[in-house]
């Protein structure tokens, strides 16, 4: 072989092998998904607070069916802002996305992603796959795809339990605009997953459970929202912004909340870009903070 050919087959046997250690290493930490206790438990209680959803809205409906009171009902959701608390009628992608909304699932996908990726620190077990893999990005890497895929397995599950719910709990349910539904369910998979991604980096940065707990926590709890509408009040005093501009539209959490299924087009693709966008820089700080970084 001319020197070129042989220096091309022994970069293609070497990626090769980097190939291979990458899912050698992927097999790893999905057996460590496999195995560990956490992942059983967020499941069911995804499971649990998927159900509660339906379960309210017809115990409400099975009140307000018994007192005749669904004047007093519509007045209790005016002075509550506009809260839905009573609707005789559901389709299965509304209930859906009530449970999306109301950020029960972020909340346990911000919880799974601290526990899981921060357990291979406690034990050591980060130790001894570094001479293994030698480049300590792939870590960070087949980390961010086991939780993703996880993050999409919770969304699925709880999107099915909702929906078998609601069919089970109200009459004449019907499942509604399958199109609709499914560009929202993609969309909002899509931000829970660079939702997951954001976690997993401060995870990474801090090295520590409490700090990117307490992050995760408080973006799954709606702060969000309010620090988003603080700053933009503050930028549109300091620039010469206009009036429409909204912070939170070019946010992960700031999308999962604003983003419905009757969104306009143009809201679902800023919500795709952003999320793709903060996913790629999330792995990315993740990656470099552990490439530097001395293990302990």
């Amino acid at each position: 072989l001319p020197p070129c050919g042989l220096d091309m087959l022994l970069k293609t046997m070497v990626d090769l092998q980097e190939a291979k250690k990458m899912l050698k290493l992927l097999n790893m930490e999905f057996f460590r998904l496999k195995k560990s206790k956490c992942t059983y438990v967020i499941l069911i209680i995804a499971i649990v607070l998927s159900l509660l959803n339906p379960a309210m809205y017809k115990l409400m409906d099975t009140l307000v069916t018994a007192t005749g009171s669904e004047t007093e009902i519509s007045e209790m959701q005016e002075e509550a802002g506009g809260i839905q608390l009573f609707k005789s009628h559901w389709t299965a992608s509304e209930m859906v996305m009530q449970n999306i909304s109301g950020l029960n699932i972020l909340l346990l996908v911000a919880i799974f992603t601290v526990i899981f990726v921060n357990g291979e620190m406690k034990n050591g077990y980060i130790k001894n796959l570094v001479g293994y893999i030698y480049k300590r990005r792939r870590l960070v890497i087949s980390n961010a795809i086991v939780v993703a895929v996880y993050t999409i397995i919770l969304m699925i599950v709880g999107a099915l339990v909702s929906a078998g719910a609601t069919y089970l709990l109200f009459d004449g349910t019907t499942f509604g605009d399958a199109g609709e539904f499914f560009g929202y369910f993609g969309t909002q998979s899509l931000l829970h997953v660079s939702f997951s991604l954001l976690v997993l980096m401060f995870t990474y940065i801090t090295r520590s459970t409490a700090i990117p707990m307490v992050i995760g926590i408080a973006l799954s709890s709606g702060i969000g929202t309010l620090i988003y509408g603080l700053a933009t009040m503050a930028l549109q005093k300091i620039a010469d912004i206009s009036d429409s501009f909204y912070l939170g539209n070019y946010t992960v959490t700031g999308n999962i909340v604003g983003v419905s299924l009757n969104a306009e087009s143009s809201d679902i693709i800023r919500a795709v870009v952003t999320a793709v966008v903060f996913a790629v820089v999330f792995v990315t700080v993740g990656c470099f903070v552990t490439e530097k970084r001395d293990l302990k």
